[in-house]
């Protein structure tokens, strides 16, 4: 499972991202490539030019510190870039040997991009189909109009509905920025690396995926060496997503909630990691493994 992680960071070249921003220069275009990869079935994947703008500065690398990015902010990205941004993530998906890869490399995409996704909050009805809830390809970066609605992109205001407030959360007012919550954030990597349909991933929240079909919970203190990355990590009304096993060092990703406060600096999609050794299991947040190698076939 190296091979992802580095893959990923690899096709985007291990980028540091001082800035993040479409006003900077773009300095190099990248080369045509016409290189023939295959797929997991052996079926010759064609490379062109596809990305056609250089991206590598809107990512960081993954590390063992905090990830202290920026939220996004609304529509900060010119067409042209969030084009190349979602070619960039198609061909990495496309290029994973394994479904098992597919996800982690689009959970890792995610939380290597420059910005962090906003954590958001679910409602109902026609007019909130696409808050919180992107079951799409691709960055959700530019505001779609559709069915006489409009459905502000991630970093986006968004107008609370009536009783949100009152549901607990700490200092939320009458609007927040559109983007993901646990469980909408591991169905994106799901759908992205196409290993479930929208339909399924809709209306699964985070205690579903304990009995999401072909998967296996198991008790995490129990089950610390059959960690892999794609598994999933699950506590009470939580899910988030391991993407790399390095020795005793787990990195998971996540769209979390902190002290359910709406202003915590640590909300939203973000790495984190742990130790398989050191970490007190009684005392620890996640409680189950959820084994996913039915889901993906291997």
């Amino acid at each position: 499972m190296k091979y992802v992680f580095y893959c990923v960071l690899s096709l985007l070249s291990l980028m540091i991202c001082s800035s993040c921003s479409d006003k900077d220069p773009i300095d190099s275009p990248t080369s045509n490539n016409e290189d023939e990869d295959e797929d997991e079935n052996g079926n010759k994947i064609e490379q062109t030019d596809a990305v056609s703008i250089d991206i590598k500065k809107y990512f960081i690398p993954i590390g063992e510190e905090t990830d202290t990015r920026q939220l996004m902010s609304c529509e900060e990205f010119s067409d042209e870039l969030i084009e190349a941004f979602n070619d960039s993530l198609d061909i990495a998906i496309k290029k994973a040997p394994s479904k098992r890869d597919k996800v982690v490399t689009a959970a890792t995409f995610m939380v290597s991009f420059c910005r962090s996704i906003p954590y958001a909050y679910e409602g109902g009805g026609d007019m909130y189909k696409l808050v919180c809830r992107y079951n799409r390809k691709g960055l959700f970066l530019k505001t779609i109009e559709e069915n006489g609605y409009t459905y502000p992109a991630w970093g986006c205001d968004v107008e609370a509905w009536p009783g949100l407030a009152s549901t607990g959360i700490n200092n939320i007012g009458q609007r927040f920025k559109n983007g993901l919550h646990c469980s909408s954030f591991v169905a994106w990597c799901l759908f992205n690396a196409s290993v479930a349909n929208a339909s399924l991933l809709d209306k699964t929240l985070a205690d579903d995926f304990r009995i999401f079909p072909l998967s296996n919970e198991i008790v995490l203190k129990d089950a610390v060496d059959l960690i892999q990355p794609g598994d999933l990590l699950w506590f009470s009304g939580h899910i988030a997503i391991v993407i790399k096993v390095d020795g005793d060092t787990v990195t998971f990703a996540e769209c979390a909630i902190w002290n359910n406060d709406h202003l915590d600096s640590r909300n939203g999609a973000r790495w984190r990691t742990f130790s398989k050794r050191n970490t007190d299991y009684d005392t620890f947040r996640f409680k189950s493994l959820i084994q996913m190698a039915g889901v993906y076939g291997d």
